[in-house]
C-alpha cells in the first residue's frame, strides 16, 4: 500500500508507522554519513544538526504511536 492510499485510508496508526518508517531510514542514511571522515566541520555539524531535528521527530512519532495503539 502506498502512502497517499494510507492517508486517505483515515487510520492514523498506518500513516505513523509509515512516518516511523522513512525517518529510521532517513536517521540510517545520516548515521552512513557520519561514518565518514571526509567533510568539513562546518558540514558534519550541519549534519549533525539534521539527524538530531529526525531523532526528535522519532521520539515524536513514538508517542503519538502510543497515543493511537
Amino acid at each position: 500500500m502506498d502512502l497517499k492510499n494510507k492517508v486517505t485510508s483515515d487510520d492514523i496508526g498506518i500513516v505513523i508507522d509509515e512516518a516511523m518508517r522513512g525517518e529510521q531510514k532517513a536517521l540510517e542514511d545520516f548515521k552512513d554519513v557520519l561514518a565518514s571522515n571526509d567533510m568539513p566541520e562546518n558540514l558534519r555539524r550541519m549534519i549533525l544538526g539534521q539527524y538530531d531535528t529526525v531523532r526528535n521527530s522519532m521520539k515524536t512519532l513514538e508517542q503519538l504511536q502510543v497515543i493511537h495503539e
